[in-house]
């Protein structure tokens, strides 16, 4: 298992297994209730997310993120970049609220907006060298990404000409794995490989 998202409305869990697809469990029961169907080229799915309205499930994979209909269970929409010469492997996506727009990171350290309707980037931002990018997370328009250089980044998404702050809070003998926004958006925790968990301020 590699990744995991959580929908509480429907009482859902979404599973991504290497190599093997994204199961859709019941929560309480724990048996699968379906099975969604990929491409084994795009396998496998790093990093899962729901839609504000649960409508929607998105998977990012190798070279393209894949969007089902979490009641069918049907691919509704496959996003690919149009003219990369590196293609990236997607290591993490997240809905905006509007449920229109999709967020990505890859592993080239690539940050990109998608307009769902239309399946096209329509906004990108790329830190040189930092590395892949390990995680995101997003409230409103205000984006926190962390790399593999263990730098966290905080964008404006209507502006990713540059970063609105930059932190460099590597752990010690450690790595960040995962952040989240807070409610307010003015904290973000970590959870880094040596067991520790970072509850950091953010400037406004």
């Amino acid at each position: 298992m590699i990744s995991v998202a959580l929908n509480l409305a429907d009482n859902e869990i979404a599973k991504g297994v290497q190599f093997d697809g994204v199961y859709i469990h019941d929560v309480y029961s724990g048996d699968v209730i379906r099975k969604l169907p990929y491409s084994l080229e795009d396998a496998p799915h790093h990093s899962l997310d729901y839609s504000r309205d649960k409508s929607q499930l998105a998977g990012g994979g190798f070279a393209s993120i894949t969007i089902w209909n979490t009641k069918t269970g049907k691919v509704v929409k496959t996003l690919r970049p149009n003219s990369d010469k590196v293609v990236p492997d997607y290591t993490s996506v997240c809905f905006l609220a509007d449920g229109k727009t999709l967020v990505s990171g890859d592993s080239v350290g690539r940050l990109t907006l998608w307009r769902l309707e239309t399946g096209e980037a329509s906004a990108r931002a790329e830190v040189q060298d930092a590395g892949p990018v390990v995680d995101l997370d997003i409230l409103d328009r205000r984006a926190v990404v962390v790399t593999n250089d263990g730098v966290l980044r905080i964008w404006d998404l209507d502006d990713l000409s540059e970063p609105q702050q930059t932190l460099n809070v590597t752990p010690k003998n450690g790595l960040i794995k995962k952040i989240q926004l807070g409610p307010t958006g003015r904290h973000v925790v970590t959870l880094n490989s040596n067991g520790t968990v970072y509850v950091l301020r953010l400037a406004m």
